[in-house]
């Protein structure tokens, strides 16, 4: 939302809470979710990293605990536009102002306070406004580059997504994809 918080929505669409602590204006960015159902999003102009734990059970309509939420800043954080989540659960930040950043699960800054990548007079940055951000199943992350129409690979950085088991649905006869 475009006051730092985070909105819950039920898969009718109905907004179930709206989270976070409301701040400064901020432009909302990118938003994923972990393995413990919990969300990652951040805030362009605020420069921050936001984690709601809806305390929802992802079943509709199971209230499973307490909501909570925390903002976190620091590690490079730069216009952050999207945001990834790796298979230890540690948080990957696409920076438009041409750098990475990661934070553990916890919320700690892992990246230096310029973020990964970050211009130097011996070395120019690899992005170009960066706009998007994935991690793969070897670790790798991958960024695009709106302002170059380029991608950039960082080489196991990340640890390993796994990729879930698919179920599909015969015939109404529930199975798993080859």
């Amino acid at each position: 939302n475009s006051d730092g918080t985070v909105s819950q929505l039920d898969y009718t669409g109905k907004v179930l809470a709206t989270l976070g602590t409301p701040g400064a204006s901020a432009s909302a960015g990118g938003i994923a979710i972990d393995s413990s159902h919990d969300a990652w999003a951040v805030t362009n102009t605020a420069n921050s990293l936001v984690f709601v734990s809806p305390g929802i059970n992802p079943s509709p309509g199971i209230n499973a605990g307490p909501d909570s939420s925390s903002t976190f800043i620091g590690g490079g954080l730069l216009q952050p536009t999207a945001v990834a989540i790796d298979g230890t659960g540690q948080v990957w930040i696409a920076n438009g102002g041409n750098s990475v950043s990661s934070f553990s699960n916890s919320g700690a800054a892992q990246s230096p306070a310029t973020g990964y990548g970050a211009t130097t007079a011996a070395a120019p940055t690899p992005y170009n406004a960066p706009s998007g951000i994935a991690i793969d199943q070897a670790g790798s992350v991958w960024i695009t580059n709106s302002g170059g129409n380029t991608v950039t690979r960082i080489f196991g950085s990340a640890a390993p997504v796994v990729a879930p088991l698919v179920t599909g649905t015969a015939n109404l006869t529930t199975g798993t994809q080859p």
